[in-house]
């Protein structure tokens, strides 16, 4: 998405004319942290630890993920990245 791009070069400048260049990074670093404390706190790992979905919804969830790859598993070497 675009949206970070559009509002947040908009508002630096603006940020940077009225007050100072150091303001925007506060803020940004500000929104950030309650955006992680927000993000913390409403999402699970799992659908199935989730206390709020229905049954129905947790196998639908599920079904559409499909299975884990195995590749997470295997040992990450700088050998790998360069295939």
């Amino acid at each position: 998405s675009y949206a970070g791009a559009v509002l947040g070069i908009p508002l630096s400048g603006i940020l940077t004319e009225y007050l100072n260049w150091q303001v925007a990074f506060y803020f940004y670093g500000v929104i950030g942290m309650i955006w992680s404390v927000y993000w913390w706190h409403f999402s699970y790992e799992r659908p199935a630890i989730h206390p709020k979905i229905s049954e129905s919804e947790r196998i639908y969830i599920e079904e559409s993920i499909g299975e884990a790859s195995s590749i997470a598993n295997k040992k990450k070497t700088l050998l790998n990245f360069l295939d």
